[in-house]
């Protein structure tokens, strides 16, 4: 059954590994983040499936299509290539199946079928995340997040698809008071923000445990951030923002 997802003819092979590496790159409209990374594939994975899918569109199939160069040492490595495309791609399809995020879009344009009784109903999601906030070096972040169940390890809660992070980065805090000479006006006071929509940036992760660069020329600042459990396939049922985190970038 698991080879019926992927075609065995060549020209049929062409068009899976062409349109499945846009459909895993392209960027999920309800939660706006990659379909790679909702469907819980990690950046490698998704990248090595790009980097295969180009070796084979730029060399391997362009050989094999021009009669000049269609040998039969070129009509053997097609063969292998597609063997060992299943070989890496039919686990990946395996974990696609079982996610919770999988749907009827996902599984058009994997040619894979949801496994059944995966697919569980899910209700709201009532708490905030425990989170932990280490800054790395050189202007990374770590991330840590667990649930009031689990004291010591990192861990998800069961009925979210990852964490929903909004940030925002400002100058470290400073003496703002008025200094004691006439004509010189105080220096004017940023708030850091009060609420998650006071935050311009945001980023999923679906994992309890990441990092998150925001590059060196954000070291030496502040990084204030909400957070919260979210669900991808029903947003509705996302947890509660929780409240403001901050950490100095080093």
């Amino acid at each position: 059954m698991a080879r019926t997802r992927i075609p065995d003819t060549i020209s049929g092979f062409n068009k899976y590994i062409n349109s499945t590496d846009k459909y895993q790159l392209a960027i999920d409209s309800s939660s706006l983040i990659p379909n790679w990374q909702r469907l819980s594939l990690t950046a490698a994975e998704s990248g090595n499936w790009s980097a295969k899918r180009a070796y084979w569109r730029d060399i391997l199939y362009k050989k094999y299509s021009d009669k000049n160069t269609s040998t039969s040492v070129i009509k053997k490595g097609v063969k292998k290539f597609m063997k060992e495309f299943r070989a890496f791609a039919n686990p990946l399809l395996n974990r696609m199946t079982a996610s919770a995020a999988a749907t009827s879009a996902d599984e058009a344009a994997f040619n894979f079928v949801i496994t059944p009784g995966k697919s569980t109903r899910r209700g709201k999601i009532d708490d905030v995340p425990f989170i932990k906030l280490t800054a790395m070096g050189g202007g990374e972040m770590k991330f840590g997040a667990r649930t009031s169940e689990d004291i010591s390890r990192a861990s998800r809660h069961s009925l979210a698809d990852g964490l929903e992070i909004r940030w925002m980065i400002m100058i470290a805090p400073q003496n703002h008071e008025s200094p004691n000479v006439p004509g010189i006006p105080a220096a004017k006071v940023v708030l850091p923000p009060s609420t998650a929509d006071e935050c311009p940036n945001n980023a999923i992760s679906t994992k309890a445990i990441f990092r998150k660069a925001f590059g060196q020329i954000n070291q030496n600042k502040m990084l204030y951030c909400f957070i919260r459990w979210v669900n991808l396939v029903k947003p509705e049922n996302n947890g509660p923002w929780s409240n403001r985190f901050e950490s100095g970038i080093l």
